[in-house]
């Protein structure tokens, strides 16, 4: 989704119980509509994929998204059990869990919830990956000891990939911040669009091409609204000609949708009054 225009960039038919392995797909997706890399996508948490996130770091595309601690800290409020450590018995209460910890990534050091600095102590390996390891001996005069630590003071471990690290400064930074916030805005706002406004109620078709088609019945729907919005209707109708134009220059590219699209385009003293899909 477009953060200027709220214009629907890109979509695509996809099986897969979660988001984590569509990010690579959504980006190589942008990067063929758009004609190029070097632009900055928004996403939630359910795409972390490690391999993924590392490939688009590594590419002049900047990503935005929040690591498993921001997620989880949206969610404070869910009623979800309280984990166990697996070295001990103790349960962790859930107001010195890891979201409460806040990270100051200038200075690379942990700030626990009474205030207490946790700096960067050694690394560790566990399953063959590397951990950097945060602690203070504050926790041994601390009250809330018990409920915070599972031994005698509270480590905090951080994976030591430099590109994943610095990915969760750039959402941290208060560039990262403003931008992530406007998300909800942009994309929630006009998913909510397409709902009321445009009566999307779900795929009405079966099968593959079916839906994908209807699909994009509804992007084209969305996207010549919003055209409309800023722009007159003189060029509209200019924008109109020159898509199905593409039809000459684009053989195994079928877009008879369109077709529809445009004998159903009724205009009204100079407003879109409808826009019908079939």
């Amino acid at each position: 989704m477009d953060d200027k225009y709220g214009m629907i960039a890109v979509h695509y038919i996809t099986q897969s119980p979660n988001d984590k392995k569509e990010l690579l797909i959504t980006v190589n997706e942008l990067n063929e509509r758009l004609g190029k890399e070097d632009y900055v996508i928004v996403v939630d948490h359910g795409y972390w994929h490690i391999k993924s996130l590392e490939e688009i770091y590594n590419s002049p595309t900047t990503i935005v998204i929040p690591d498993r601690a921001a997620a989880s800290h949206k969610k404070e409020n869910s009623n979800k059990k309280q984990k166990k450590s697996k070295k001990s018995s103790i349960k962790i209460d859930k107001d010195f869990r890891k979201p409460k910890f806040f990270k100051d990534w200038q200075k690379d050091i942990y700030i626990c919830p009474n205030g207490s600095i946790l700096r960067r102590m050694n690394n560790n390996k566990q399953n063959g990956i590397e951990y950097k390891v945060y602690g203070t001996d504050d926790c041994f005069t601390c009250p809330d000891q018990k409920k915070c630590a599972t031994e005698s003071k509270r480590k905090i471990k951080d994976r030591c990939e430099s590109e994943i690290n610095e990915i969760k400064k750039i959402y941290y930074s208060e560039w990262g911040q403003e931008i992530y916030h406007g998300r909800g805005y942009n994309a929630e706002g006009n998913f909510g669009t397409l709902f009321e406004s445009r009566n999307f109620r779900g795929i009405k078709t079966r099968g593959t091409k079916r839906v994908k088609e209807e699909l994009t019945q509804y992007a084209i729907t969305h996207n010549i609204k919003k055209i409309h919005k800023h722009t007159t209707v003189n060029v509209l109708k200019t924008i109109l000609n020159l898509i199905k134009q593409e039809k000459t220059k684009h053989i195994n590219v079928n877009i008879n949708i369109i077709d529809e699209l445009i004998k159903d385009f009724i205009i009204e003293d100079e407003i879109i009054v409808n826009l019908k899909i079939k």
